[in-house]
């Protein structure tokens, strides 16, 4: 076993080594990986596919889009390691390639899609050190059950005539997809009265512009300019086209746009610094520019998160892969003039960080910081780290910028948080019987009560003072799990006015293999009767930060005053 563990990591170091000389990309470099392990003694390759959408023969994907049309097909590597330093070894890789939502990564399991090749390649750490590795690639919508490590097919196709869709002239298609769209939050959007245009109407302005766009990526932006008329955050679409952002994200405070991070080591070294104003794009005012060309295709619920969306992350800069993109910068008197392109892989810089952080600062105060809730090892880590939270004497738990992800590590954790009981959020979602419509009855909701989040068992929980960070960029799950504390009084906000979007979205395929909307359908209302939809949930203690505290001070301005709270 040391021989052959041995070699493997000889191997990996070697295909590194070769990748990074060739100048090879992040994806070359996985599939070097792959390839790698498929040779070493003892692996077992199976072949698998896999089509189709969700039925009672799985418990869920690892990675699907749309009604998983077409068929995925590829290898999957089963390795039985006893050494830690093959694990590290991958998860580190995955690291490196971690890029917006394309990437998830935990220690144990890890899964990425390549947009450009449609390839996906994921491992999972099974029982007795038992190592799984997947290569697949679609040839329309990519489909990978969740139990993939024991499962070499799966078919369950939704409905035919994917093939004949994608058969049809590219206008015909662009004309179905919009139609889709428009009949598809028709039927299934919850906040239809919350509409301010005519929905008919604006589905007819858009037909004469559906029938110019030429190319799938002029009709995607199309889609999503009109399904953001809906003014709500989980109803959006997206697609199946290559977008990249420059690699470079940016930050709005005060009404100026700044770099924020900077990414690749080529852009610094041609004089980008963190704390530059951004101040033209591709030659135009940035403002200006991107309430024209960004702002309109937001989906948003409130004008915090529009403007979040907007201007903040790599939004500005996002366009099709390889595109070029001018950014005009100011720094005090100098002004800087930078070309770049939309690429993932040049954000040599770029570091994933962990999901959940924990440590402890002066007062024995203790400082959570959970960047999302969608991280496979999250309520384990968490569960790791719970012994040192209970030595602090109160805590403060940072949702900024958190996008959310599994409503259900949220509860996990919620449930530490109280001795007695936590009440949730209770639910509607519109009901339609035809027959009733038949008769001119009028329509009802269904309506679900909110349930109660008891403590964990065999666990002390944790009831001292809790203050929670929020921003414009906290949202969906991030906002479930801050209204469940706020609704039952556990703890005091600080920070400002979250995204204001939650709920479970019906999935539609508008273009078969290049575009998917999701329309939410569910109408979620906070403990309290707290209606944060479509408003945000308001903290108790308002702070804006500044350009100094945002980019000069050791701490944020929302963090030095949930320390004053909580020290008074």
């Amino acid at each position: 076993m040391k021989q052959k563990l041995l070699c493997l990591l000889l191997l990996l170091a070697a295909g590194t080594m070769i990748a990074a000389a060739r100048g090879e990309s992040q994806e070359k470099k996985l599939r070097r990986y792959f390839s790698t392990l498929c040779k070493m003694p003892g692996a077992r390759v199976d072949a698998v596919e896999y089509t189709g959408g969700f039925s009672s023969e799985i418990r869920g994907f690892t990675w699907q889009r749309g009604d998983g049309n077409g068929w995925t097909r590829g290898q999957r590597v089963t390795l039985t390691v006893a050494d830690s330093t093959v694990i590290d070894s991958l998860y580190h890789q995955f690291q490196r390639i971690a890029f917006d939502q394309f990437t998830r990564v935990a220690r144990n399991a890890c899964t990425t899609y390549f947009e450009a090749s449609r390839t996906f390649y994921g491992y999972k750490l099974g029982g007795g050190d038992t190592l799984y590795v997947l290569s697949a690639q679609t040839e329309d919508e990519i489909c990978v059950p969740a139990d993939w490590p024991t499962r070499n097919r799966y078919c369950h196709p939704v409905r035919g005539g994917a093939r004949y869709f994608r058969s049809l002239p590219p206008r015909t298609q662009h004309l179905l997809a919009l139609s889709r769209l428009w009949e598809g939050v028709r039927r299934n959007f919850v906040f239809m009265n919350r509409i301010t245009v005519s929905w008919d109407s604006l589905y007819a302005a858009y037909i004469p512009a559906m029938e110019r766009a030429r190319t799938d990526y002029e009709a995607l932006r199309l889609l999503q300019r009109m399904v953001a008329h809906a003014n709500d955050g989980h109803t959006y679409v997206y697609g199946s086209v290559d977008l990249q952002s420059a690699p470079f994200t940016t930050v709005m405070l005060g009404g100026k746009v700044y770099v924020d991070e900077v990414l690749s080591s080529s852009l610094r070294q041609r004089g980008m610094e963190r704390g530059m104003e951004v101040v033209a794009i591709d030659g135009e005012p940035v403002v200006p520019w991107a309430k024209k060309n960004v702002m309109p295709r937001v989906a948003a619920s409130t004008p915090q998160w529009r403007e979040y969306g907007t201007f903040c992350g790599g939004a500005l800069t996002e366009r099709p892969a390889g595109m070029k993109v001018e950014v005009t910068l100011r720094d005090g008197e100098k002004t800087l003039r930078l070309k770049c392109k939309a690429s993932r892989e040049d954000a040599d810089l770029r570091k994933e960080e962990p999901a959940l952080t924990y440590r402890l600062l002066e007062d024995s105060i203790g400082y959570l910081r959970i960047r999302n809730f969608m991280a496979n090892d999250l309520t384990a880590t968490f569960d790791r780290i719970y012994p040192q939270l209970c030595q602090s004497r109160a805590l403060i738990i940072d949702l900024r910028n958190n996008g959310g992800g599994n409503s259900g590590n949220g509860d996990h954790m919620l449930q530490h948080f109280t001795a007695d009981s936590l009440r949730c959020a209770s639910w509607s979602s519109p009901t339609y019987v035809p027959a009733l419509a038949s008769w001119g009855y009028a329509q009802g909701d269904y309506r679900m009560e909110g349930r109660c989040l008891y403590p964990r068992r065999g666990v002390t929980p944790y009831t001292r003072p809790i203050v929670v960070l929020v921003n414009r960029g906290t949202f969906s799950a991030a906002e479930d799990f801050s209204a469940v504390l706020q609704g039952n009084g556990r703890a005091r906000f600080v920070g400002e006015p979250t995204g204001g979007s939650t709920g479970n979205g019906v999935r539609l395929t508008l273009q078969e293999g290049v575009a998917w909307a999701n329309i939410c359908s569910k109408y979620d209302i906070g403990p309290g009767n707290n209606d944060f939809v479509g408003r945000g949930l308001i903290p108790d203690v308002p702070v804006e930060e500044t350009f100094g505290s945002y980019f000069r001070n050791p701490r944020s301005a929302a963090l030095s005053a949930a320390l004053q709270l909580l020290q008074r």
